[in-house]
């Protein structure tokens, strides 16, 4: 709300920041690539793992996923 009051449009400073940090992660990763071998399929186990513990935790609790 003071940003707000001081005339920063505060919307579209988190579109720019989101944007920001996107890009330097896609950065990142591409910088990354060289160095380790990766494939579209890496982060499936951890997917699965993710999907398993947020359907036994509860869908609507962060709590119960994180236990």
């Amino acid at each position: 709300q003071m940003a707000e009051a001081v005339g920063i449009r505060v919307n579209r400073m988190i579109a720019l920041t989101f944007a920001l940090g996107a890009a330097l992660a896609g950065a990142a990763g591409l910088m990354l690539s060289n160095t380790f071998f990766v494939s579209p399929t890496d982060g499936s186990n951890y997917i699965i793992k993710a999907y398993i513990a947020v359907t036994i935790g509860g869908w609507g609790s962060l709590t119960g996923a994180a236990k």
